[in-house]
């Protein structure tokens, strides 16, 4: 009787949210899979491949739309690397916007784990390019505009953060998330509990576990924590 009660829970338990199998990229789900993870399970990640595939057949509302949703995303990732005035912000957009429209036919492939870190990586190769184009020969493009600005603290150098992409993508799947939710998104801890359905403790531990693996590979890299 135990053994029929326990099968009888596991048949009416909640699908996890796992992607629709093990072998297979959500990039490559249809778009009727695409939209069930999206208004059933509010994967974030599938509304935002959603986007990419109709801004790809042609929807510029689409496209416009995910950009605006990851406005504020945008500007804090550019604060990042001192990127704070509206000549330089607006031709870095205009730079990541093209870098975006370019790839769009292989673009929903490309964005794997989160359209948020896959766009971080986007600003921070764009800031290189325009800082490149506007930079006097002589002076690196790493040096460019990593000053200390009053009342905040020492930029990162684009050189770091080469090394910090390659960390990361060394990590496993859940802790991109993590990552990308704590140091992109800048989500709090409770915030984070919401969408990995998990509780703060939990997450809590899930951050120090990657940060440490970040930290050792970092540091191996030539980086000092």
């Amino acid at each position: 009787m135990t053994h029929e009660t326990d099968r009888s829970r596991r048949s009416t338990a909640p699908e996890a949210h796992a992607p629709p199998t093990a072998s297979r990229p959500l990039g490559e789900a249809s778009v009727a899979e695409l939209e069930r993870r999206w208004t059933e399970h509010g994967d974030a990640l599938a509304r935002d491949l959603l986007a990419i595939r109709r801004w790809r057949d042609g929807d510029r509302d689409a496209g416009l739309a995910l950009l605006e949703e990851y406005e504020a995303f945008f500007y804090r990732v550019c604060a990042r690397f001192g990127v704070r005035e509206t000549a330089e912000l607006e031709d870095v957009y205009q730079e990541v916007v093209l870098d975006l429209t370019e790839h769009l036919p292989e673009l929903a492939h490309r964005v794997t784990k989160s359209f948020a870190g896959f766009y971080a990586w986007r600003i921070r190769n764009a800031i290189g390019r325009v800082r490149k184009r506007s930079s006097p020969q002589g002076i690196s493009i790493e040096d460019a505009g990593t000053a200390p600005v009053a009342e905040t603290p020492p930029e990162p150098r684009l050189e770091a953060w080469e090394s910090i992409e390659r960390c990361w993508h060394k990590l496993p799947e859940r802790e991109h998330r993590v990552f990308e939710m704590r140091f992109l998104q800048e989500m709090s801890l409770a915030d984070m509990a919401t969408h990995l359905q998990s509780n703060v403790n939990a997450v809590s531990q899930a951050v120090f576990r990657m940060s440490r693996k970040m930290k050792d590979c970092l540091s191996r890299a030539g980086y000092a924590a």
